[in-house]
This record gives structure tokens, sequence and C-alpha cells, in this order.
């Protein structure tokens, strides 16, 4: 399964994210640990792409793959911030700098994440990535269709089950 949709960046479109994960991976029957870590990083990096977003282009895009062992999401920002992830990486390892300069999301994603990529354009874009290996118990075409529809009927998407 594969859902891809184009948001304009605003606080509406994140919680619009935010209830669609609560609910999808709810359908899912994914247990409740791995469901809250993917739930928290992905609110995550869509805050991320919101803020970079806001600024510039206005636009961002979210991707979520589900295989029968996998769940990916991905987020892409059209910002074309600058932005250094080893910068922040390196900052979310020291305690004294979490609460400073940031690296506090990248921190959670690292540490929730079974693969967690960064790709980086400047003045460009920026794709944010993390998937975490699971067992999917079920896949309803019919609900995840509802489901897609109730929060991003008048929204740009795609969704292939």
């Amino acid at each position: 399964m594969r859902l891809k949709v184009k948001l304009q960046a605003s606080r509406e479109n994140l919680e619009k994210i935010r209830l669609f994960s609560e609910e999808f991976i709810d359908l899912l029957g994914v247990d409740m640990i791995s469901g809250f870590q993917i739930k928290l990083a992905t609110d995550e990096i869509c805050m991320n792409a919101v803020d970079h977003a806001m600024e510039f282009s206005g636009y961002f895009e979210y991707l979520v793959t589900v295989t029968p062992n996998t769940i990916n999401i991905q987020v892409r920002d059209f910002a074309g911030k600058v932005f250094n992830p080893m910068y922040f990486l390196v900052m979310s390892e020291d305690q004294n700098s979490l609460m400073k300069a940031g690296g506090r999301g990248l921190k959670i994603v690292t540490e929730v994440a079974d693969n967690f990529v960064i790709f980086t354009v400047p003045g460009e874009e920026t794709v944010v990535s993390f998937s975490k290996k699971l067992e999917v118990p079920k896949l309803n075409k019919n609900e995840i269709k509802a489901l897609t529809e109730k929060y991003f009927f008048s929204l740009d998407y795609t969704l292939e089950i």
C-alpha cells in the first residue's frame, strides 16, 4: 500500500496528518508501542517540514508505504532551506544543547526508527524518511480508502493498494 499526499504547510494540515496517523495505525492493527513510536516520529518530521515549508514554498509532501513487514514514512518539504542534518544529529547527542539549538526531533526519530535517512538539496528540498520493521496483521482496502478520503478528500493525493 502506498499513499502520497501534497499538503499546504499549515497547522490544520499537520493536525490532519496526526489524526490520520492515529486512525491508520489502529486500522493496521500495529501493537501499541510500535504504533506510538511511528506516530511520534511521524509527528516530529511533519512538524519540521511544515515549519520549513511555511517560510518558503508553502507545501510539503507526506508519503506512507506499507509492506507486510515494514512501514515507511517519508516527508518532503520544498522549502530549500539550508539544513545540515549532521549538525543537528551531533547537537542531539549533547544533553546541554538539546534545549538550545534543536535536534530533539532527530534524536527521537533515530531512537525509534529501524532505518532513518535525510536527503537535502540546498535551495530545493529536504526529504526525511524513516521505517519501522513490524508485522502488519491486516490491510483492509475499503477501510484504508475510506480513511484516506475522510482526511484528504480535498487534497492532491494518490493511493495505491
